[in-house]
């Protein structure tokens, strides 16, 4: 038989220390460590303030009880593992939402998005739902002077107990918990689903008895009823509301120092900043959200694995990160996009036949990003803490790269004839991009291993060895990504194949 205290061994501590195991990396650095206890603690210790009064109550009504052989102690009518049990929920789930939400998002961008969709009916239609789910369970709770005769009491007690929880985060912060709904989803879901297997395991044990006389009697299983499965669904809710109106309130505090940062000058000679472009600190909260959205869908759309990927860099780096992407995507696409005429080299010759089969399959040509999208990007680049951690000359080396690929001012008549060529062509594509992304993980693992919350100035302290590396590493990507397109790149009339591997007397 279980007792309480088995079923947490058997069914609660085991997934806790799982997830507090895959929440490693984000425990790792001092200022994602400091958030997430906080936000840990914060929900539960509301968690236990809020439950207690509603469980002591429901015991003493009779809608649950529980034998006392099987309990270690009571605090007031309520077994100290249920106080344990509302800690180890509130943190199990905490854990399990916030890898969810951070496996693909940011918070800064989900704030964007909050402030675009932020309209009448997202904002108050659930309020009014949440407001006739309070309404409804006090009328269950009231259709019955007697708690042990009024078989929906202890569902009118789940349900109006719940519905001001909902109520308040989502008055909060409704439109930023909505931009997300497959992940909310998920994070709901799965702990609900698991936590009423364990409900129903003890149930049939009869850890904890529901009053038959106080319930409603439909039975989701042969041991869990309706009443228990709904509490661990909007208990889940509410906790999951409760994260993410944390998460929003950070967001904000993110926002307004990073547009602090952008609006304050002070980009020395290495970096260009958002002021020294044209920028400024004003009221840019709409076209900044217009222009992460715009962003976060490059990011998404232009290569879906970079985008899974990205959840393994610490979350402070993510933004940078995408924000140099969708550069490069942008200046890619322009690069690609069907008016990028450039003279054809001898090396495209030799791949004619696979280019008029690969034109007969494919119907639907490409087409280049408009001025307005290029201008988001860049809008949302400068806004971001690129320009204060990559120097300008891997921008200009990146763009050069692109002049090679377009024709732009000679460019396009320097045909790649040796290796030493397509080493040059790689090193302005990829090696500055190398570079960039050394210098961004350099300057947020500067911030957070020391536990500051000032930001380096600059990243001038990189070693050489590991610059050296990176641009070594950007080559030899491009090299596989030139051999890996070498039909695609002769559709558009180029060859990064050095001439001098093809004899001169070979017509191909």
């Amino acid at each position: 038989l279980y007792t309480y205290a088995s079923f947490h061994l058997t069914f609660t501590l085991a997934p806790l220390l799982i997830l507090t195991l895959l929440s490693t990396p984000a425990l790792r650095h001092p200022s994602s460590r400091s958030r997430l206890l906080a936000k840990l603690a914060a929900l539960a210790a509301l968690a236990v303030a809020y439950t207690t009064p509603w469980d002591n109550y429901i015991i003493w009504a009779g809608a649950w009880r529980y034998h006392p052989s099987r309990v270690a102690a009571r605090i007031g009518l309520v077994p100290v593992e249920e106080y344990a049990f509302f800690v180890v929920q509130s943190i199990a789930t905490a854990l399990f939402a916030e890898a969810v939400f951070a496996h693909a998002h940011n918070n800064k961008n989900d704030l964007m998005d909050y402030v675009t969709c932020a309209n009448f009916w997202i904002r108050w239609t659930p309020i009014a739902l949440f407001f006739l789910m309070f309404s409804t369970g006090l009328l269950m709770v009231l259709s019955s002077t007697s708690p042990s005769t009024n078989r929906w009491f202890y569902l009118g007690m789940i349900i109006s107990w719940v519905a001001p929880v909902l109520t308040l985060t989502w008055w909060y912060a409704g439109p930023f918990i909505a931009v997300r709904p497959v992940s909310l989803l998920v994070a709901i879901a799965v702990p609900t689903v698991y936590l009423s297997y364990a409900d129903h395991c003890a149930l049939a044990d009869e850890v904890w008895i529901i009053s038959p006389s106080s319930s409603t009697g439909v039975m989701v299983t042969a041991h869990l009823p309706l009443e228990e499965a709904l509490f661990f669904l909007l208990t889940n809710t509410m906790l999951v509301f409760g994260l993410r109106a944390f998460d929003r309130g950070m967001a904000v505090v993110d926002v307004l120092l990073a547009l602090r940062r952008s609006g304050g000058g002070g980009g020395g000679s290495q970096t260009f900043s958002y002021d020294e472009c044209g920028g400024g600190g004003g009221a840019v909260a709409v076209a900044a959200a217009d222009d992460a959205r715009f962003a976060a869908a490059c990011l998404r759309a232009g290569s879906k694995s970079f985008s899974a990927a990205l959840c393994l860099f610490p979350r402070t780096a993510r933004p940078d990160i995408a924000a140099l992407y969708c550069l490069c995507r942008v200046c890619d696409d322009i690069a690609d996009g069907p008016d990028a005429a450039v003279p054809a080299t001898p090396g495209a010759v030799a791949t004619e036949v696979g280019v008029k089969k690969m034109e007969e399959e494919k119907q639907e040509e490409a087409e280049s990003p408009s001025p307005d999208d290029v201008d988001k990007v860049l809008r949302n680049l400068l806004r971001s803490g690129v320009p204060r951690c990559v120097p300008f000359r891997l921008v200009d080396e990146l763009l050069s790269g692109f002049e090679w690929d377009l024709g732009v001012a000679g460019a396009g008549e320097r045909a790649i004839d040796t290796e030493r060529d397509l080493i040059d062509y790689a090193e302005r594509v990829a090696s500055s991009v190398g570079e960039a992304m050394l210098r961004i993980m350099w300057y947020h693992e500067s911030s957070t291993s020391s536990g500051s919350s000032s930001l380096p100035s600059s990243t001038d302290d990189v070693p050489d060895e590991l610059v050296l590396a990176a641009r070594d590493l950007g080559v030899a990507l491009q090299c596989i990504n030139c051999a890996r397109d070498i039909v695609t790149d002769a559709n558009l009339g180029r060859s990064y194949l050095p001439t001098a591997w093809f004899p001169a007397d070979n017509d191909a």
